[in-house]
């Protein structure tokens, strides 16, 4: 498993456990619905390159940080 698709499923398992839409999630990390399908896309890695500071912002929004990721994988 490659490390964005990890990235993507642990947003993915995070988002729904918060039960938090695609377009709250845009919202809270982006300040605005348009990422919606960005975030979407890194769900389930249709995304070939995401920078790092895109998945931060998201990871933030879910009350995470980038390091959170690693520990709990």
């Amino acid at each position: 498993m490659t490390t964005l698709t990890a990235c993507g499923k642990f947003i993915h398992r995070e988002r729904i456990n918060q039960k938090l839409s695609l377009v709250k999630l845009s919202e809270k990390a982006f300040e605005h619905k348009n990422y919606a399908n960005l975030i979407m896309d890194i769900e389930k890695n249709k995304k070939p390159q995401v920078a790092f500071d895109t998945i931060d912002k998201i990871l933030i929004a879910l009350g995470y940080e980038l390091k959170d990721l690693f520990l709990k994988n």
